[in-house]
């Protein structure tokens, strides 16, 4: 690499009058840019550098200048330096603490929202009728989906990953406000309390509907006829009349017994 300007070459040993020695010459050749000895090339009007580029510090503050300074890239805009990809100068992410991690804070997010009008949500998935995992949203085991007939958005589902259809979902509701609360043909629907306490259960292979914990299948055996079942005491109020259904039903025992029946 030449150790001299080429000012100084050109207004010194390469002046009029001057006779230029071996080093004067060398360092004129080191000054052009050779593409059989320098990595670099230049395809379609582009120049292509084989190997790393470094890029050090300055304080020039001359718009579009780029630099490397304190660990961070950072390019010229205006009166300031801002990170590569700063939001604030039309970037995307903005590196947080100068570690790994990185920050989206401009304008909202669409993914098939199309690239002309933006969305108005702040996070936004557009999805057509539920045909598979290409039109469906996962979170872990989580899914978010819409039905797989007719209108795609008339129907919002949520399942998990292994039952994200129509039949076998969790919850469904309708644009009209309409809930489903769902399971498949062959589960249960528990509602629970702290994790899984069961506090009414709804059978999977009749229907029946089970108050206050779990029914054994012997009992509903002895009861087929049954469609309800409840765990404990049944209380009806009428006003200010309170009638307990279990003490009114063990009074009418009570009479029949007496009677002899």
């Amino acid at each position: 690499m030449t150790q001299r300007s080429r000012t100084y070459l050109f207004e010194g040993p390469f002046s009029n009058g001057e006779r230029p020695d071996q080093n004067a010459f060398n360092d004129v050749w080191d000054s052009f840019i050779n593409y059989e000895d320098d990595p670099i090339s230049i395809e379609d009007s582009n120049y292509v550098f084989d190997n790393a580029i470094r890029i050090g510090s300055t304080n020039d503050d001359t718009n579009g200048t780029i630099r490397f300074f304190g660990g961070v890239f950072e390019f010229r805009e205006g009166n300031n330096w801002r990170p590569l990809g700063d939001p604030g100068s039309g970037g995307v992410f903005a590196p947080i603490s100068n570690g790994p991690n990185v920050a989206y804070n401009g304008g909202n997010v669409g993914i098939g929202t199309g690239d002309v009008t933006p969305t108005d949500y702040l996070f936004e998935v557009r999805i057509g009728v539920n045909n598979g995992v290409t039109n469906q949203v996962r979170l872990g085991s989580a899914v978010i989906h819409d039905r797989s007939t007719g209108t795609s958005a008339d129907r919002a589902h949520f399942s998990h990953f292994e039952r994200a259809n129509d039949t076998e979902y969790a919850l469904r509701q309708r644009a009209d406000g309409d809930v489903n609360i769902n399971a498949p043909l062959t589960e249960v629907i528990r509602f629970t309390q702290n994790g899984n306490l069961v506090r009414m259960q709804i059978e999977d292979d009749t229907g029946n509907v089970v108050i206050g914990g779990t029914v054994s299948n012997t009992n509903q055996n002895n009861h087929p006829n049954a469609n309800l079942f409840t765990n404990g005491e049944i209380v009806m109020v009428n006003g200010s009349e309170v009638i307990n259904i279990r003490e009114v039903l063990n009074e009418l025992d009570s009479r029949v017994s007496a009677l002899g029946g």
